[in-house]
């Protein structure tokens, strides 16, 4: 399911983020029969209703118009004075939204209150370090129509713990964001912890099409507060500043011992490749021993001795074979098997690593569907967040770290 905006990017093409937001805000009520044909859109009360600035509401508007989603009512003179200026909702458009089928999705009660009139609040939040501002004026903790707009889009893209891949390039289009303006709002996301890590994309060989894409972690736990049905909520804090799960020596095999096969080729496949590699690498990693947990427990014994289908495609698709490997040859084959081989039993040992700290929360004792480690802090290496998703569908969170 996508938001009705995101549908519509061609044609709002010249529209940006608060045009965007107040068409899909208006979609909404016209979907609940809170808002027909004849309803005017006044600017005056729609910068009441969302908190945004009279004349950015005009400046929408306007865009929304030249897009053909709204047209303009010259509205009635008054005693004195200009008429007042209307828009209402085009004939195109209303038949538009109202032929749409509404798709249940994860986060479908969420992204509807990002679209409500309501205030969303962040002074809850840890707005600086060492805890929100004592002097913080409503602007500082209302969550603005940009932000709202930007959460909603990443949450459309989200999976069931909050983690969103996406591309900026996508971002951009969707959200009708410059470059600047989506990097500004992001850092800002990320400052308030209502995106509590960030892995950025970056381009390198070893990855298909030679990029990945940046992720994003939402923190469930304040956007859902409040709303049955969403409750993630931190259960305890652990935290080992300073390790890193895998390690750099761990990806390169140079942990094996004597006994132990080491890919021949694992060495090249990997050379020169920067820092922040390494990172999405983590974060790959963290991604499997996920599955591991979730598919076999907690299970502190557990061994690559199992054999996983469906980990092992997981984890071949997400590298590219280098180009100078893909002549057919029966020889190069069976080294990117190794290499793949080896990625599939290091995702065994960082499960195993998390399984076997002695702090785990007392609930993790393999009653749950799935888990989903993710870094908690935007530091790959530092700590760790742990999701569990009961039968019941109610779900919790810990930090953690291997």
């Amino acid at each position: 399911m996508s938001l009705y905006v995101h549908e519509k990017c061609t044609a709002l093409a010249g529209c940006g983020p608060e045009a965007r937001f107040l068409l899909e805000a208006v979609s909404r009520q016209v979907q609940i029969g809170a808002c027909n044909r004849r309803q005017a859109l006044r600017p005056k009360i729609l910068s009441k209703q969302f908190r945004l600035a009279e004349q950015p509401v005009k400046r929408a508007l306007r865009e929304l118009e030249a897009a053909g989603a709204l047209v303009f009512d010259e509205g009635v003179p008054g005693r004195r004075g200009r008429p007042p200026i209307l828009f209402r909702i085009s004939p195109a458009t209303l038949a538009e939204i109202q032929g749409r089928q509404q798709v249940c999705h994860v986060h479908a009660p969420i992204v509807a209150r990002l679209f409500s009139p309501e205030d969303i609040m962040t002074a809850a939040l840890e707005l600086e370090e060492g805890g929100a501002k004592e002097d913080a004026s409503p602007r500082d903790t209302t969550l603005s129509a940009c932000n709202r707009f930007l959460l909603a889009t990443l949450l459309m893209h989200a999976d069931q713990f909050g983690v969103v891949t996406i591309s900026k390039g996508k971002l951009k289009q969707l959200t009708g964001f410059s470059d600047a303006r989506l990097r500004y709002r992001l850092d800002g996301l990320v400052g308030s912890r209502l995106i509590v890590a960030h892995i950025p994309g970056i381009s390198s060989s070893i990855f298909p099409k030679s990029k990945a894409s940046s992720t994003y972690f939402l923190d469930l736990a304040v956007l859902g507060a409040g709303i049955p049905g969403e409750e993630f909520l931190p259960e305890q804090k652990l935290g080992h500043p300073g390790a890193q799960c895998p390690s750099r020596d761990q990806i390169l095999g140079l942990d094996l011992g004597k006994k132990e096969a080491r890919p021949v080729r694992l060495k090249a496949f990997l050379s020169g490749q920067r820092d922040a590699v390494f990172d999405v690498l983590r974060f790959r990693f963290l991604r499997y021993a996920s599955y591991v947990l979730s598919r076999y427990g907690v299970n502190p014994t557990i061994t690559p001795t199992i054999e996983d289908a469906q980990l092992r495609e997981t984890i071949s698709a997400d590298f590219q074979v280098p180009e100078r490997w893909r002549n057919g040859q029966e020889v190069h084959d069976l080294e990117w098997e190794e290499i793949i081989s080896h990625f599939y039993r290091l995702a065994f040992t960082v499960a195993r690593t998390f399984a076997q700290r002695s702090d785990l929360p007392l609930w993790v004792d393999g009653t749950f569907e799935e888990m989903c480690i993710v870094p908690s802090d935007g530091r790959v290496q530092l700590f760790f967040m742990l999701y569990r998703v009961d039968a019941l569908g109610a779900s919790q969170a810990a930090d953690s770290a291997p």
